[in-house]
């Protein structure tokens, strides 16, 4: 007597598709995440707590808020021939995705092949066990044809009649066939970046925030433990161009996407504490409070660029630039005061292996370094533009960096003039660094 999940063998067996990665070279998910921290990178805070709930209900919470056009997605051409084909034979053919019902619909309807469309809800992830377990139900054991393309599809493949393999690697389609009787093979095009080549475009290049990312990091980069000084130098420059042309708000989300890069690595240090899952914690929200200072910033500084009808004279370069600096270590002031304060990673900090340069902390503090790097950098900037706007002019950024490059000579000069003129050295003194046995995770906790 035949099983009850048996399928019956009167009709003609469905083919099931994956959508992700199997009828579209990319994932809806990561897809929607990219255009939506694109809009806007403070939406990554929401989608953190989303993910806190399950993938599911992320998903549900991302298709309701990004809308992408299905004309736009890579489709796998060569096996939506096939699924033509299928079709055309009188074949039934499901979609059955992971990826949200609001996202798969409009896709199916695109593409006009499909009879019907399973997929994620809210509340179930339809994935791996989860995409079995419905399928077995609805059609019974090895009562479908499946079509997929990762490791996760191989659960599925388990409980189907034939193993389509789409868009993965041959190592993956012995793997499938292993689990099912094998079916046709689309691996001819496999491409496994795919789908973060496509990811890192939208989330980067479109949006145009790889810059700003890359001036924080150069920035990370100027401190210790890199401590690559002169990257603090044209980190403030590649700020501004990041944000140039943008509008306001996007002025500002540029400064923020680098402050997160600048901060998220120079905290590293958070997470070397010995305490499960507050490092991680206090690292994601000290990382997004203090970016918040370079999206100030950015903003301020890009708003006069905004409002010109006519390229602005050289004193207002000039102007432009010392207000600059001086917004730069007016925020530097507030971060050391506010909330208790955080005088950590200051620009000016990054130029300790200068010596000559620093002795005139011994007057302004550590902010009057700051206030030369950042000048420094920003005529830098307006130099730069300069050069592109008459590459002829071989001397056109000689009047953008005539002044601070006179003033850090002579800064270097009284410097060097100063630690010369200090008498001998002093006896030697023995330091002795004392740590008591305490573990390190009693520390913490007390």
């Amino acid at each position: 007597m035949p099983s009850p999940t048996d399928a019956p063998r009167d009709r003609p067996i469905p083919l099931v598709v994956d959508l992700d990665g199997t009828l579209i070279r990319t994932d809806l998910l990561w897809e929607s995440l990219a255009r939506l921290l694109r809009r806007n990178p403070f939406w990554l805070f929401a989608v953190l707590c989303w993910w806190t709930r399950g993938r599911a209900f992320l998903k549900k919470k991302l298709a309701a808020r990004v809308t992408i056009d299905p004309a736009t997605l890579p489709f796998n051409e060569p096996f939506l021939a096939f699924l033509r084909g299928q079709k055309g034979a009188g074949r039934k053919l499901v979609l059955a995705t992971a990826s949200d019902l609001q996202m798969a619909l409009p896709v199916a309807h695109h593409v006009g092949l499909f009879d019907e469309v399973l997929a994620s809800d809210g509340r179930t992830n339809l994935r791996a066990r989860n995409k079995l377990q419905t399928l077995v139900a609805k059609f019974g054991q090895h009562g479908f044809d499946y079509a997929g393309n990762s490791s996760v599809d191989l659960a599925v493949w388990r409980g189907a009649r034939e193993a389509i393999v789409v868009n993965a690697s041959r190592a993956l389609a012995e793997r499938a066939a292993r689990c099912a009787k094998p079916g046709p093979v689309f691996v001819e095009n496999y491409r496994p970046l795919a789908t973060l080549r496509s990811v890192l475009n939208e989330l980067f290049i479109r949006s145009g925030y790889l810059l700003a990312l890359l001036a924080g990091l150069a920035l990370a980069s100027a401190f210790p433990k890199i401590g690559m000084a002169g990257l603090a130098w044209v980190a403030p420059a590649l700020l501004v161009f990041a944000a140039r042309n943008k509008s306001g708000g996007d002025a500002f989300r540029a400064g923020y996407v680098a402050g997160l890069a600048l901060w998220l690595a120079s905290l590293y240090w958070l997470l070397l504490m010995p305490v499960a899952g507050l490092p991680i914690l206090a690292w994601l929200a000290m990382g997004a409070y203090l970016a918040l200072y370079p999206a100030m910033w950015t903003w301020l500084v890009s708003r006069p660029a905004r409002r010109d009808t006519q390229p602005p004279s050289w004193f207002d370069r000039l102007q432009w630039s010392l207000c600059g600096a001086a917004v730069w270590v007016a925020l530097e002031m507030v971060r050391a005061r506010l909330f208790g304060g955080f005088p950590w990673n200051f620009i000016g900090v990054s130029q300790f292996i200068l010596v000559p340069l620093i002795q005139i902390a011994s007057v302004t503090s550590v902010y009057g370094v700051s206030f030369v790097v950042v000048w420094t950098s920003l005529l830098l900037y307006s130099a730069a533009r300069a050069i592109v706007a008459k590459p002829a002019a071989l001397f056109a950024w000689q009047a953008e960096m005539l002044l601070p490059l006179v003033l850090i000579v002579l800064l270097f000069a009284a410097g060097w003039t100063r630690t010369k003129s200090e008498g001998p050295p002093g006896p030697a003194l023995r330091v002795t660094l004392v740590q008591p046995s305490i573990p390190q995770t009693m520390i913490w906790n007390e």
